[in-house]
């Protein structure tokens, strides 16, 4: 009722669990769910074209490159597959589950494994380049690639800097606290100014320089946990509260400036939808079933609307007006905003 306009193109009904971002490239919407499948639907109308079943439930954020779909599987393994066709072009066995998101640059997959290592994989061929052997837990996230170091946390109270080139170590740091639900994990880190941001369940937003990992500052003055995001110029960090509150901060300034905060009225929230912008607006979803539009410039909320009762996951913005949604009832959405 207030946001009349505000309104599902298409809704498609996976049957399973979806705990992750789908890919969108083009006319392609690919995402996997609970029973291991990754499947791909059109854009436009949101009716399957392909899936790929895999040996156990697909956590992975897909991540797609030179027609090209990379995810990991509960089942060990890594997946490469012909994104038009869904055909397996090529997969990577590792000791442990993949939960994480793949990011790709060059034509090289930067991907975190369960296993203790993180991995630099030849898009191409699907033969490591590097392997990091020294990570004291699982990583979850999707890593930051950053003036030529691979960013990223794990549930080992670290956040890594590793130098793309060869994978050797560049720095870690820690918030300091050994309690490992606390690690700076599950945010997907951003970067400006030569400065990287993260949010933890410490309830503490960081700043941290990219070059030397050094903290520059840190601040709880709003209580946090693993919600952030930047703007499409990087003049603006998100970063979104454990209750109600969105704020967004100077990545210049010597310490945390703010530069506005909107009460969104969402209650307690800690799910980890990542707060994106595109085209000047700010998307994100709560653990409600709600679905939030934001002014970046100013924070004024441009509409909300209600997809279900569950978790939403971090959603791909498309343009001012247009985002595509999954939900942990395992449903996928093409939703139209004013």
């Amino acid at each position: 009722k207030k946001f009349p306009a505000v309104h599902v193109l298409w809704k498609y009904e996976s049957g399973y669990t979806i705990a992750s971002t789908p890919a969108v490239v083009g006319n392609q919407v690919i995402v996997g769910n609970g029973s291991g499948t990754v499947e791909c639907l059109s854009l436009d109308m949101g009716t399957r074209s392909w899936s790929f079943s895999t040996g156990a439930t697909v956590y992975s954020t897909p991540q797609i490159a030179d027609g090209k779909a990379v995810f990991g599987s509960s089942d060990r393994n890594i997946y490469c597959l012909d994104a038009t066709s869904g055909k397996l072009l090529w997969k990577l066995r590792t000791g442990a589950p993949v939960v994480a998101a793949p990011s790709i640059e060059n034509g090289v997959v930067y991907i975190g494994g369960s296993d203790g290592k993180f991995r630099a994989i030849d898009l191409s061929s699907g033969k490591v380049k590097w392997a990091f052997d020294s990570v004291g837990a699982f990583v979850e996230t999707k890593p930051l690639l950053y003036q030529g170091k691979v960013i990223f946390g794990a549930w080992d109270t670290f956040l890594y800097a590793l130098n793309m080139n060869d994978g050797s170590l560049a720095w870690k740091w820690s918030n300091g606290n050994k309690t490992l639900n606390l690690s700076p994990a599950a945010c997907w880190p951003v970067a400006s100014h030569g400065k990287i941001f993260i949010v933890a369940p410490d309830r503490a937003m960081t700043a941290i320089d990219a070059e030397t990992g050094t903290t520059l500052w840190r601040s709880s003055r709003y209580s946090v946990r693993e919600m952030i995001g930047i703007s499409e110029d990087g003049s603006r960090i998100y970063a979104r509260c454990m209750t109600d509150t969105v704020v967004a901060f100077s990545p210049t300034a010597p310490s945390q400036e703010i530069i506005w905060v909107t009460n969104c009225g969402y209650g307690y929230d800690i799910d980890p939808s990542m707060p994106l912008e595109k085209d000047g607006v700010v998307f994100f979803g709560t653990k409600n079933g709600l679905v939030f539009a934001l002014d970046g410039k100013n924070g004024a909320v441009r509409w909300e609307h209600k997809i279900g009762v569950t978790i939403v996951n971090t959603l791909v913005p498309l343009d001012a007006r247009h985002v595509v949604a999954t939900d942990l009832d395992g449903r996928v959405m093409l939703i139209e905003g004013e």
